[in-house]
C-alpha cells in the first residue's frame, strides 16, 4: 500500500514553538534547522506556538560591508544579527531580490524554505 499526504496548509506561513525565554516579536528573524522565517502576528511568547513566515520577499538588516546581485544566495548572521552573502556560521535564507551596493545597510531577500 503507498502512503498517503494530506494536504493541510499552503505553506507560507507555519506553526513555531519558541523554545527560548525570551519573547520572539513579529518582525523577528527566525532561524529554523536548514531554512529561516520571520515571526509574524503577535509574536511568540516563551513556550507558546505562533506564526512565522518562510515564504515572500522582506527588507532586512543586511551586512553594510558587503555588496552583492541579484539573485545571489544570503544567509542570517545570528551573530551580526544581519542578512550576509557570507555561508560560514550561518543559516541559508533565500535569495536577493535587487542587487546590493557596500555601504547600505538593509537588503531584499526571497525567503526560500
Amino acid at each position: 500500500m503507498t502512503p498517503q499526504f494530506v494536504f493541510t496548509q499552503q505553506g507560507d506561513i507555519i506553526d513555531f514553538t519558541n523554545t527560548t525565554a525570551n519573547p520572539i516579536r513579529p518582525g523577528d528573524p527566525v532561524p529554523l534547522a536548514g531554512a529561516f522565517g520571520v515571526a509574524t502576528g503577535d509574536g511568540i511568547a516563551p513556550g507558546a506556538t505562533g506564526p512565522v513566515v518562510v515564504r515572500g520577499v522582506f527588507l532586512g538588516p543586511a551586512d553594510p560591508a558587503v555588496a552583492y546581485g541579484q539573485g545571489d544566495k544570503l544567509y542570517w548572521d545570528p551573530a551580526n544579527q544581519r542578512l550576509t552573502n557570507n555561508a560560514t556560521d550561518t543559516v541559508y535564507a533565500g535569495y536577493a531580490v535587487q542587487a546590493k551596493s557596500a555601504g547600505t545597510g538593509n537588503g531584499y531577500v526571497k525567503l526560500h524554505f
